[in-house]
């Protein structure tokens, strides 16, 4: 049963992850006005059962198809009410009375969205911010990415252009009025997006080093090394083509290309052609700023 003076829905978008969900739950479970909701995107190792069990609190909302992060996430705030939305992957762990401490602190700062720092398994500091929202931001973040490079955290809190998805709280009246998250953006940068739009209206986005978040990574395994790289790659394409400048759409385009030709020149079967399908579809979308 869903308590009706729900403040914050934290939802949990579940996809192979049957491993890592209890422990972001638990962290969440029993919080006064803190509701958890499971999106199940289709995934194939099931779960309801043993979370109905383990957590009965829970809101299950159970999705035909995998439709994507982004998707899941609207699909599970529109199930319950709340003036926060809480966007948690299922390998991220921030305990519940911290997130109600950090939506008091926004109510109070005047933030839209605001986001602890997050952290690896071994406390290492990740890279799930950025105060600017450009191409040298985009070579930072995805170098930073591969070699697991942790930035220096702010003193005190400071304005971001996006904050990852892995942890994000944010208002429910903002996060109606841009329309939640665009679903066109399979998985990645999905985020990055939502951050522009909330600006876009002239509203905040603030990371605040006062709260942390564990994340462990992998925690939605995307199968196969692979299909991660594709469907980083296919938001990413989507993403420039829609919002940076000539030069550097040329060059995602020109990228994106030599990829698709090497998957479907490659020995990695049917998994690389149909990653280099998926690709040529974006490459194939009109760019409406050409």
């Amino acid at each position: 049963m869903v308590s009706e003076d729900v403040e914050i829905a934290a939802v949990v978008v579940h996809w192979n992850s049957l491993d890592a969900l209890p422990a972001c739950l638990r962290a969440l479970s029993g919080t006064p006005g803190l509701q958890p909701v499971v999106v199940d995107n289709a995934s194939p190792d099931g779960g309801e059962a043993s979370v109905r069990g383990e957590f009965p609190g829970t809101v299950w909302v159970s999705m035909r198809r995998n439709a994507g992060f982004g998707a899941g996430i609207n699909a599970g705030a529109r199930s319950v009410g709340g003036r926060w939305v809480l966007v948690l992957n299922p390998d991220t762990v921030i305990e519940g009375r911290e997130v109600r401490e950090l939506a008091r602190w926004a109510d109070g700062h005047g933030a839209a969205a605001v986001a602890p720092l997050l952290r690896g398994p071994d406390g290492t500091l990740e890279r799930s911010w950025d105060t600017r929202d450009s191409a040298f931001g985009d070579l930072l973040r995805r170098f930073a990415y591969r070699l697991r490079w942790s930035p220096r955290p702010p003193r005190e809190p400071i304005r971001a252009a996006w904050l990852t998805g892995a942890c994000l709280l944010v208002r429910r009246d903002v996060f109606d009025a841009v329309g939640g998250f665009d679903e066109s953006y399979f998985l990645y940068f999905e985020d990055v997006d939502l951050g522009r739009r909330i600006r876009a209206r002239g509203e905040r986005l603030v990371l605040h080093p006062g709260f942390e978040a564990r994340h462990r990574r992998g925690g939605s395994a995307e199968g196969s090394e692979t299909r991660a790289v594709a469907a980083y790659r296919c938001s990413e394409l989507r993403y420039v083509t829609r919002h940076r400048p000539k030069w550097q759409r040329a060059l995602a385009r020109w990228n994106a290309e030599r990829l698709a030709a090497r998957w479907e020149s490659g020995t990695g079967g049917g998994e690389a052609h149909e990653a280099a399908a998926s690709l040529r579809a974006v490459l194939a979308e009109p760019d409406s700023r050409a």
